[in-house]
C-alpha cells in the first residue's frame, strides 16, 4: 500500500511541474532578449547623460562669455589687451564683467586641461609708462624739481644727469621728505625712487653743515642710506657722489672686503649693505649717535624674515623721530629745522612693492599709522601697460630649446636680454648652455665671488656682451635701462618676484618695444599667472603681493605638517 501511493504522489508531481515549465516557456516568448550585460546598459546610459549635459553647460557658459561685458559699458574692440590661443577668450581695453565668479581665464583652462602644452598668452602694450607724468593739468605744468623745494645747486646736479622733469612719485614723496617726515615710499620699478630719497637728504645734509660747521664730524655720518646687495650699493654709491659732488658733502660706499671700486670722498652720507651696519659700528668705523637721516632701500626685502632681525636690531639702536609732533611744532622755522633732529632720526622706506608685514615688523618700533606718510603711486601692483607679456605653456623639457631660439633671435638684432632663473645652479647651466651653443653669456648670481660679479655686471651694462643668466640677485633695484627683453626661464612662484623681474626693461629711458616672456611648466607657474591675468583682466592691483618668502614658506610648511598629523590621527 505505501509503494503504490508513493508512485501516485510521484507522477502527480511531475504532471504539475511540466505543466508550470509550459506556462514559463510560453511566458518567456514575450520577454525581450538580453543583448548587452546590465551593468554596461547603465554605464553607458549614464555616460549619455553627462555628454548631454556637458553640452548644455557649454552652450550655457558661451551665452554667459557673450553677455558677460556690461551692455551699458563701452569697450574698444579694436584694442586687444589680452590674446590667447583660443580667441573666444580675448580681452578688451575698458571690458567688464557682470560675473565676478564666472570671468573666463585662459590660466584656468591651463589648470584643468591636460592637452594645453603649446599654448600662449599675450599682455599686449595698452597705455603708456604710468611712471611718466602726463602734464594736462596746471598743477603739472608748472612741475619741476625747483617747485618741490630743491635748491638751484641740487636742481644743477640732477639736470646734469639728463633728467629733466620729476616722475609721479618724485613729485608726492620729494616735498614730505625736505618736510624731514617719516615717509613710506612705494611705486612701480623704473620709476626713479633712487632719486626721490637722494636729492632731499643730500640737499638737507648740505644745510646742515653750512649752519652747524662745529658739530660735523668724519666719525658722524648725517646720513645712512641701507640696500640688501653689493651690486645695489655701488649703483646707488655712483649717483649719490654725482649729486654730492655738486654740494660739496662727502660719500662712503661701505660693500665689505675687496673689491672696492667707489673712492670715498668723506662720511656725511654712508651707503651700505645691512650685514655691514654693526660690524662696522662695533669696530668704530663710524656712529650713528648724531644720525638725521635713515633710509630703508628695497625694503620690501629688507623687511623679509631673511633680513628682518638686523634691521629691526638697528632701529632698535635709534630713535625715529614723531610726525606727530613735528605737525604740532608751530614755531618751526627753517634755522631750527636745520638742526640736528630733535625728537629723533627721519627714516625713509622704499621699494617698488608696498611690505605687507610692516605692522608686524617696524610696527614694534614705531606706530605706523601715525608717525609715517604712506605715499605710493596709481600704478603701484599693477601689470606694466607699457611692456608686451608674453606667457609661454610649453613641458619643462622644451624650455631649453625655446629659451635657444628666443635669444639668439635678440642677438640678431643686439637686444639686450635678461634670463632669470629660481636657483644659482639654474643659473649656471643656462650659462653653460648657451654659450655652449654659440651665445655668448654672462651671468649673476650668489655662487661666483664678488669680484666675478662685478665684473660680469659691469661687462653687461656697458654693451660688452648682451645676454646675461642670473637669479633675483639681479632683480631688485638696479638700473638697467638698455634691457629690451626679460625672459623667466623660470617662472617666478610669488608675484613680487615677477614684478621685480619684469621691472629690468622698460624703465624711464628705455626703448619702446621692451619685451617679457614667462615660461609656464608647472601648476605653480599657473597659479602666479592666474593672479596676474585675473588683476588686468578687473584693472586692479595684484592681488597677494608679499615679498615675505621666508615667512610664506613657513606658512606652508606648517600647513603641509598639519595635514600630515590630521592624515597620521585618521589613521589611528
Amino acid at each position: 500500500m505505501f509503494v503504490k501511493t508513493n508512485k501516485t504522489h510521484i507522477c502527480l508531481t511531475i504532471a504539475l511541474n511540466v505543466r508550470k515549465l509550459s506556462s514559463i516557456g510560453q511566458s518567456l516568448q514575450s520577454l525581450p532578449v538580453i543583448k548587452i550585460p546590465k551593468y554596461l546598459k547603465t554605464s553607458l546610459s549614464a555616460v549619455r547623460h553627462n555628454e548631454h549635459k556637458r553640452a548644455d553647460q557649454i552652450v550655457k557658459e558661451d551665452k554667459q562669455l557673450n553677455d558677460s561685458s556690461l551692455n551699458d559699458h563701452k569697450f574698444d574692440p579694436n584694442v586687444c589687451v589680452i590674446s590667447t590661443t583660443n580667441q573666444r577668450l580675448n580681452h578688451f581695453l575698458g571690458q567688464k564683467y557682470k560675473c565676478l565668479d564666472k570671468i573666463p581665464l585662459v590660466s584656468k583652462e591651463w589648470i584643468n586641461g591636460n592637452n594645453t602644452n603649446g599654448q600662449s598668452m599675450r599682455f599686449h602694450v595698452h597705455e603708456d609708462n604710468p611712471s611718466i607724468v602726463v602734464k594736462e593739468s596746471p598743477q603739472h605744468l608748472s612741475a619741476t624739481f625747483r617747485s618741490l623745494g630743491l635748491k638751484s645747486v641740487v636742481c644743477d646736479a640732477i639736470e646734469s644727469m639728463d633728467i629733466k622733469s620729476p616722475t609721479g612719485i618724485q613729485m608726492a614723496a620729494i616735498p614730505s621728505i625736505l618736510d624731514k617726515k617719516n615717509v613710506i615710499c612705494s611705486a612701480e620699478t623704473g620709476s626713479g625712487k633712487t632719486m626721490v630719497y637722494l636729492a632731499p637728504i643730500i640737499q638737507m645734509i648740505r644745510q646742515f653743515k653750512e649752519y652747524n660747521s662745529q658739530q660735523t664730524s668724519q666719525y658722524y655720518p648725517k646720513g645712512l642710506v641701507i640696500v640688501p646687495s653689493r651690486e645695489l650699493a655701488e649703483q646707488v654709491g655712483r649717483v649719490a657722489q654725482h649729486l654730492a659732488t655738486y654740494c660739496g658733502i662727502g660719500v662712503a660706499v661701505m660693500m665689505g672686503g675687496p673689491p672696492q671700486h667707489i673712492s670715498h670722498t668723506g662720511m656725511d652720507l654712508i651707503i651700505s649693505t645691512i650685514g655691514l651696519v654693526q660690524p662696522l659700528i662695533q669696530k668704530r668705523i663710524y656712529s650713528i649717535r648724531r644720525l638725521n637721516h635713515l633710509v630703508i632701500d628695497e625694503s620690501d626685502t629688507l623687511f623679509d624674515d631673511t633680513f628682518g632681525g638686523e634691521v629691526i636690531d638697528l632701529l632698535g639702536s635709534v630713535l625715529v623721530r614723531d610726525n606727530t609732533h613735528e605737525a604740532n611744532d608751530e614755531s618751526d622755522n627753517e634755522e631750527s629745522r636745520l638742526e640736528s633732529t630733535p625728537g629723533g632720526l627721519q627714516l625713509v622706506c622704499v621699494s617698488a612693492t608696498m611690505p605687507r608685514n610692516l605692522n608686524h615688523t617696524l610696527g614694534k618700533i614705531v606706530d605706523i599709522d601715525d608717525n609715517f606718510d604712506i605715499i605710493s603711486t596709481h600704478g603701484l601692483h599693477h601689470i606694466m601697460p607699457h611692456v608686451q607679456q608674453n606667457f609661454h605653456r610649453i613641458h619643462k623639457f622644451e624650455r631649453q630649446y625655446k629659451l635657444l631660439e628666443l635669444v639668439k633671435k635678440d642677438v640678431r638684432i643686439g637686444k639686450p636680454v635678461m634670463v632669470f632663473s629660481n636657483r644659482s645652479d639654474s643659473s649656471n647651466w643656462i650659462y653653460h648652455y648657451l654659450n655652449d651653443n654659440g651665445v655668448h653669456c654672462l651671468r649673476l648670481n650668489s655662487e661666483i665671488s664678488d669680484k666675478e660679479r662685478y665684473d660680469q655686471l659691469k661687462r653687461f651694462q656697458s654693451g660688452d656682451c648682451n645676454v646675461i643668466s642670473c637669479t633675483d640677485l639681479g632683480s631688485r633695484g638696479l638700473d638697467t635701462v638698455g634691457v629690451r627683453h626679460v625672459i623667466n626661464y623660470d617662472c617666478p612662484h610669488y608675484v613680487s618676484d615677477y614684478i621685480h623681474r619684469s621691472g629690468r626693461t622698460g624703465r624711464m629711458g628705455s626703448k619702446q618695444d621692451c619685451l617679457v616672456s614667462t615660461f609656464v611648466s608647472f601648476k605653480p607657474d599657473v597659479m602666479m599667472v592666474k593672479k596676474l591675468e585675473l588683476a588686468l583682466r578687473l584693472n586692479r592691483p595684484i592681488d597677494s603681493v608679499d615679498a615675505n618668502i621666508k615667512h610664506q614658506m613657513n606658512v606652508k610648511m606648517k600647513t603641509v605638517n598639519n595635514s600630515k598629523e590630521m592624515r597620521a590621527k585618521r589613521k589611528q
